[in-house]
């Protein structure tokens, strides 16, 4: 009895660690591969993301950031997110034939680094209408001046390569 006990868990064990140790194939998108702000750089803020197999980051400057207008809450906002749906989908349009099928996932407004002065940046990620749960589809992420200027897109790590 001791020994059936035994080799019950030691198979169970083992089943378990087989399965822990397999790798997903890298073909496997994945939660935490989904984009990264890549932060404050020393040339601005980028952004990584994948569409149709390929990566791109797209990054605003700091030169472009610090001639963008400031802005406070009280103030309406120099950029609509209507327009930085209008300026996101043509960057799209630049990577893929058709965007119909896109939607606007998500629209933040964000504080560039520690400046003293209130300089914002928005970004605009637009994503398939049809996704399949569990695996992250492509997506296209554009970081936008509040003086409506939008960041440059290229090929992540070769940043002479622009896109098609």
């Amino acid at each position: 009895m001791q020994f059936r006990r035994l080799l019950i868990t030691g198979t169970v064990c083992f089943s378990a660690a087989i399965t822990l140790a397999q790798n997903l194939p890298s073909t496997l998108p994945l939660a935490t591969r989904e984009h990264q702000p890549r932060g404050s750089e020393p040339g601005g803020v980028g952004f990584v993301f994948n569409l149709e197999g390929k990566q791109y980051e797209a990054k605003i400057t700091l030169d472009q950031i610090e001639t963008s207008p400031e802005w406070t809450f009280s103030e309406p906002l120099p950029v609509t997110p209507k327009k930085a749906e209008e300026l996101a989908r043509v960057q799209l349009r630049k990577l893929i034939n058709d965007d119909s099928a896109w939607e606007v996932t998500e629209f933040n407004l964000r504080r560039f680094g520690n400046e003293e002065q209130a300089k914002w940046y928005c970004t605009v990620k637009l994503m398939p209408k049809l996704r399949i749960p569990g695996v992250i589809p492509d997506m296209c992420i554009v970081p936008i001046c509040l003086s409506g200027e939008v960041g440059r897109i290229r090929l992540f790590g070769n940043p002479h390569i622009p896109p098609k």
